[in-house]
């Protein structure tokens, strides 16, 4: 719904008082102006809101008899001023709002409302905040000042008498001597140094033979046991040396992860008990072998099975045939010489 803009001394403006003047004692005065609002309202409510009204429309605006004549009476008056296909109401820009002044104007007010909602809403939330981080503090502060201490047994309590009090301070050796055992909930004092710091003595000692990288949290915990079992650097650095000197050569690649192994642990044992490096094994060397006419594969570094009897010629044929000449000749020269 839109509204029109009349002013409330419209009728004693000398236009509205020049209309009755012409019409003297005549309804036609008092009609002219009623036409002269309704031409204002319905110039309102069209889209173009330029003032326009259409000459068509007059008689619908305000229908009774000679609604053309009315019409003349405001141009004559400078109410309305003809133009062409109907009138255009006098100065209508001047007191009535264009439609995008009034578009602009309701959109900046309803800005300035959600913009009002939007930092009140803020603020709400801000100060809920505020109020919740206020009670967790206290809760804490709370709990904190709650938690109950260890009674001494050589005061009296409230609800010891003092000829008891004698009986209580004879008997506080055994009562702290039979005190509870620390429960799981106690913490383990911490470790000299992390599990990583020991890993990264290792590598420093062991010569490339071990990789250094921070160890998961599984081998972490490992580690922290052995910490506790070897708790210097100067152990983990012994094992590193153990390393570097050949000890435990299996298996070759070696990390936090074997570090946290059983095998881990030996080789630390080993290395910090003064036990000489274990060396690596040595492949045995494979043994030459021969190849008869038929087939027959043979040992020759044991003696000569006779019962194989060839000629030297078909001997060395054989080399050539199954080994080729080059190779015949490398293996004549592996064994010291050609078969005889």
């Amino acid at each position: 719904m839109s509204w029109v803009k009349l002013d409330d001394g419209f009728s004693d403006h000398r236009k509205m008082l020049e209309v009755a003047e012409r019409c003297g004692k005549s309804f036609k005065g008092a009609a002219a102006c009623w036409l002269w609002a309704c031409g204002l309202a319905y110039a309102n409510r069209q889209a173009a809101r330029d003032g326009f009204v259409p000459e068509i429309k007059v008689a619908s605006l305000y229908p009774v008899k000679g609604s053309s004549e009315l019409a003349g009476l405001l141009v004559d008056v400078g109410l309305w001023e003809r133009v062409e296909g109907g009138y255009m109401i006098h100065d209508y820009h001047d007191y009535q709002p264009a439609k995008s002044l009034e578009l602009k104007a309701r959109r900046s007010v309803a800005g300035a409302a959600g913009g009002r909602a939007s930092g009140a809403s803020r603020r709400a939330k801000s100060e809920a905040n505020a109020k919740q981080l206020a009670s967790d503090d206290a809760k804490q502060n709370l709990k904190q000042s709650e938690a109950p201490t260890r009674p001494d047994p050589t005061r009296p309590t409230a609800k010891t008498s003092p000829a008891d009090a004698g009986a209580v301070a004879a008997s506080a050796p055994l009562a702290l001597e039979a005190a509870a055992p620390p429960t799981a909930r106690d913490k383990s004092p911490p470790l000299p140094f992390s599990p990583l710091a020991a890993s990264e003595a290792v590598a420093s000692t062991a010569g490339g033979k071990y990789t250094h990288c921070k160890p998961d949290k599984g081998p972490a915990i490992a580690i922290g046991r052995l910490i506790r079992d070897f708790p210097t650097l100067d152990a983990f650095r012994a094992l590193g040396r153990h390393l570097a000197a050949g000890g435990d050569a299996w298996p070759a690649e070696k990390g936090p992860g074997w570090l946290a192994s059983g095998k881990g642990r030996e080789a630390m044992t080993r290395a910090n008990a003064g036990a000489a490096p274990k060396p690596p094994p040595v492949p045995a060397a494979p043994k030459p072998l021969g190849v008869l006419s038929d087939g027959t594969v043979i040992d020759v570094s044991k003696p000569r099975d006779t019962s194989h009897a060839l000629s030297r010629e078909e001997r060395e044929a054989l080399k050539v045939q199954v080994l080729g000449v080059e190779g015949a000749a490398d293996f004549n020269r592996r064994i010291g010489g050609s078969l005889t």
